[in-house]
């Protein structure tokens, strides 16, 4: 099997092995020449993922890239602070904002 990188806090890390399954975890159907891991959290630092590349797929999905910009978006989401979100979500308009809290109670249940 052959080598890989993977982007970590903006730096290459070269994995021993190619992890990649060319599936979209949200749409697995479809063969894909080209995925992105998505951090979902940087659990660990640079320096200890340059010892140990494998720390690099912690807490990752093999996502295709519209996927792949959804996920960051709903990272900064879970990550922002709640007043900013409240802020935010009072400038939508009435039915954007009727479909987020929709949205959000579906995920919720």
């Amino acid at each position: 099997m052959t080598s890989s990188t993977i982007r970590y806090k903006r730096t290459t890390i070269k994995l021993p092995y190619n992890p990649r399954t060319g599936l979209c975890r949200v749409c697995p159907d479809k063969k894909l020449r080209k995925t992105n891991y998505h951090h979902w959290r940087h659990e660990f630092e640079t320096k200890e993922v340059r010892k140990n590349p494998m720390l690099a797929l912690k807490n990752t999905a093999e996502l295709h890239y519209g996927h792949h910009l959804l996920a960051n978006s709903l990272r900064d989401f879970v990550d922002m602070p709640f007043e900013i979100l409240q802020a935010l979500v009072e400038t939508m308009d009435p039915l954007t904002k009727q479909n987020f809290l929709e949205r959000c109670k579906q995920l919720a249940s």
